[in-house]
């Protein structure tokens, strides 16, 4: 969705829509979802852009051990500060940014193209490792079984790594 500049006031604007799973680029394959519900509220205050939003999705995707189905509710809320991208000086020199520091994104020309930035905040917040229980025990490497459905007849191959020593040191 875009928005131009010449829509915004200092009054809040709100706009409410959804985002397609197509309309995502940046989002990996294995991620899939129907549509995202997103609501943004701008407001243009000096030479900036105030942007609060949120949005909510369904995804489904596979467990990073046992790659078996798995669906993550992700209902967020996000704070941004947009700066127009011509406009923006680089600090001459280095400069600290605090815990407490608004997080600041840009825009190109007259046009604030929501999508992107609801995509980005998207990929900040899905997890780093996906897993379907936090006791996954995932695939045997030696015969492929799911170690969560069935019981694995492989022996432990103590010996196959080069680190199994560590395994017998006493701590």
């Amino acid at each position: 969705m875009k928005i131009k500049l010449h829509q915004l006031d200092e009054e809040i604007s709100k706009f409410d829509f959804q985002l397609a799973r197509k309309d995502l680029l940046k989002l990996e394959h294995r991620f899939s979802f129907d549509s995202m519900v997103c609501s943004a509220e701008l407001a243009l205050k000096r030479d900036t852009v105030q942007f609060h939003g949120t949005y909510a999705v369904e995804i489904e995707t596979s467990c990073d051990i046992c790659l078996e189905p798995v669906s993550i509710r992700l209902d967020q809320e996000f704070d941004l500060i947009l700066i127009d991208e011509a406009s923006y000086l680089e600090p001459e020199s280095d400069f600290e940014i605090s815990t407490q520091s608004e997080d600041v994104d840009f825009y190109r020309g007259q046009e604030i193209l929501l999508s992107e930035h609801f995509e980005d905040q998207l990929l900040l917040d899905l997890p780093f490792s996906i897993k379907c229980s936090e006791n996954c025990r995932g695939i045997c490497p030696n015969c492929g079984v799911n170690r969560n459905v069935e019981s694995c007849q492989c022996s432990d191959n103590r010996g196959s790594s080069p680190f199994s020593i560590l395994g017998d040191l006493k701590g």
